[in-house]
């Protein structure tokens, strides 16, 4: 009933705002829209929590799906890869139970906190557990939460990308050596893929082994840089 009657209140809004029937300042019209932002954190917060609950009470199986994400997928009609992220903030934030059927408090609660008070966007959310699950299994609790606790913080006057390469610096000064390299004969650790896309440039993706590496980095580099000098020779005057 919250739900349907606040939907109605809403619909009547965007009616009167449609047909000009609702007469709006400039100031009021910023209200709107941080209202509505507020409203967005808010519905994703209900809607992550409800999946959750989905998922304590039922299984995908029983709605004819295989798994929760493929569930929400095709109910909401998304992309997979925005049905992943639901499901994985469903799962990681949404609230765990054990096995017994007892709450347990989320692996991230700071992170959880701020998806249920709705002071972040969801991309923002999202972006903060796949750092700190980016973190070297070593670390310590105590540093764990740290970062949590710093992220999150940042996370309320930054952009996404600003976000990412935060972590990036604080990763530089908790693990300053960064991940042990491969063994180079265990050649089953090393892959590269290359798929065309449709406007002929190429996406590529893999990990290589130091040599390997080294020397497709060289050639690209000079590839790359042969083609800047020769657009920048192109491009020049000819008085």
């Amino acid at each position: 009933p919250e739900i349907t009657d606040s939907i109605a209140s809403l619909t009547e809004l965007v009616g009167g705002l449609r047909a000009f029937d609702r007469p709006m300042g400039p100031n009021e019209a910023l209200q709107v829209i941080d209202g509505a932002e507020a409203l967005r954190r808010l519905s994703e917060s209900l809607s992550t929590l409800a999946l959750a609950v989905y998922e304590r009470v039922g299984t995908p199986k029983d709605s004819g799906a295989k798994s929760t994400k493929a569930l929400i997928q095709e109910r909401l009609n998304l992309s997979g890869r925005e049905a992943n992220r639901r499901a994985k903030l469903a799962e990681n934030l949404g609230g765990r139970v054990a096995l017994d059927g007892q709450p347990l408090e989320p692996e991230h609660p700071l992170v959880a906190e701020q998806l249920h008070l709705g002071t972040l966007p969801a991309e923002h959310l999202t972006v903060i557990e796949d750092c700190l699950k980016a973190l070297p299994t070593w670390v310590d609790h105590e540093t764990k939460s740290r970062v949590e606790t710093d992220l999150v913080k940042y996370a309320k006057s930054v952009t996404v990308s600003e976000l990412r390469d935060i972590f990036r610096r604080m990763l530089a000064l908790i693990d300053p050596d960064g991940a042990e390299p491969l063994d180079p004969s265990d050649r089953s650790a090393y892959f590269i893929t290359a798929r065309p896309k449709r406007n002929g440039d190429w996406r590529l993706e893999g990990v290589l082994d130091p040599v390997a590496g080294s020397e497709l980095h060289g050639l690209l580099t000079s590839r790359i840089q042969s083609a800047k000098g020769t657009t920048s020779t192109t491009a020049e005057p000819t008085g």
